[in-house]
């Protein structure tokens, strides 16, 4: 793996100061033609910080990786987005073992480690890029006190989240009510290097919002300890997943690196697609970082990034883990040790193929919950 060279003095003298960025993008081969258009949009918004490899608001790009899953092959349509966007490394997958998307995580964080980059910028495949955002990520995450802030105590900020779909309606809510919103103030805005301009987040107030509080530290950890009892995310599909983060979202952001790598990696156990690996890997994050849970905050602007529809082949699971390349299913061996730790609902909704004790499992439930639907409207 290839990593740009880093400055080791800056135009007077002094040491720079800048920090690194590890990218990854996570995609599957149906989505090819999202990911083209993802990385022409990089290249389109902020071309110096992907192409040029220039230093943006005091980041600088050291590699970006695209994990490519439920492959092992690298097609003609990748060569030639490789030969395109040459900044962007492509990498399919070794053995079918190592499909799914907790192993795509998995291999970026260990390329985050081996770079030594100070931030992890996190990409998904349905995300498109819709203006500049890396001056505006970076000034959030650089800023550490009040006096920096309006109506904002000035807490470390951790991650910046740039589509937080999940919580638009807290955000929608909040500007109903008339909270006043956080601001970073116009006076810290980064010096301007050769070659930025006012433009693209370089300057003017930053409003955003954060996720949560410390006051609910409580409340998150009672979730986390709930979740280890339950193996799934939701009570029911009623509930707002804003209520209960931590949920490490597949949503594009930058994070700090220290904090991410030192939660270890992400399940890769079948039953725990689609999203509960991620819910599993925020909690062991709070746990080993309560001190950062007001730390995730999202723009208050809605229109940094473009939610892409699905385009994938009907039949194909993306980033899963419920069958391998060549269509057979997961070994059995693979997910039944979880069929006793779980709810048989939560099977139903997994889908865990080649796991037959769930199935069978799944479909006692919802034959008894027949029989007694029947007799209950009989009576």
């Amino acid at each position: 793996m290839l990593f740009r060279s880093q400055p080791t003095v800056a135009a007077d003298g002094s040491p720079p100061k800048t920090n690194t960025v590890f990218g990854s993008l996570t995609t599957v081969p149906y989505r090819l033609s999202y990911l083209s258009t993802i990385l022409q949009s990089f290249e389109t918004h902020e071309r110096r910080f992907f192409v040029d490899g220039a230093v943006v608001a005091g980041m600088q790009l050291l590699s970006f990786e695209v994990y490519v899953d439920q492959t092992t092959t690298e097609s003609d349509e990748q060569r030639q987005l490789a030969q395109k966007h040459p900044w962007a490394r492509l990498n399919v997958k070794s053995e079918p073992r190592a499909f799914g998307q907790g192993h795509s995580l998995n291999l970026a964080l260990a390329a985050l480690r081996a770079s030594g980059a100070t931030f992890w910028l996190k990409w998904e495949d349905a995300w498109n890029p819709q203006r500049p955002f890396v001056a505006v990520a970076a000034r959030l995450l650089g800023r550490h006190s009040p006096a920096h802030f309006r109506n904002d105590a000035g807490r470390p900020i951790v991650d910046v989240n740039l589509a937080a779909v999940h919580f638009s309606m807290m955000r929608a809510q909040r500007h109903r009510e008339g909270t006043p919103r956080p601001t970073l103030l116009d006076g810290e805005s980064p010096t301007l290097r050769p070659g930025e301009s006012q433009r693209g987040g370089m300057q003017g107030d930053v409003g955003f919002w954060r996720l949560t509080n410390a006051s609910m530290q409580p409340a998150i950890a009672a979730r986390c300890a709930d979740l280890r009892e339950r193996h799934f995310e939701m009570r029911d599909q009623g509930e707002a997943l804003e209520d209960y983060w931590p949920n490490w979202s597949l949503r594009p952001g930058i994070s700090r690196a220290t904090l991410v790598l030192e939660v270890g990696n992400f399940s890769t156990k079948p039953i725990l697609w689609p999203y509960w690996f991620e819910t599993i890997f925020a909690c062991h994050y709070f746990l080993k970082h309560p001190e950062t849970v007001d730390g995730f905050v999202i723009l208050d602007e809605e229109d940094y990034t473009l939610r892409l529809s699905n385009d994938s082949l009907p039949g194909h699971a993306e980033h899963t883990y419920r069958e391998h390349g060549d269509g057979s299913p997961i070994d059995a061996a693979e997910c039944a040790n979880w069929c006793e730790q779980i709810p048989s609902y939560a099977c139903v909704e997994q889908r865990c193929r080649g796991c037959s004790q769930c199935d069978a499992s799944a479909k006692a439930s919802t034959k008894a919950s027949t029989k007694a639907s029947a007799k209950a409207f009989a009576t």
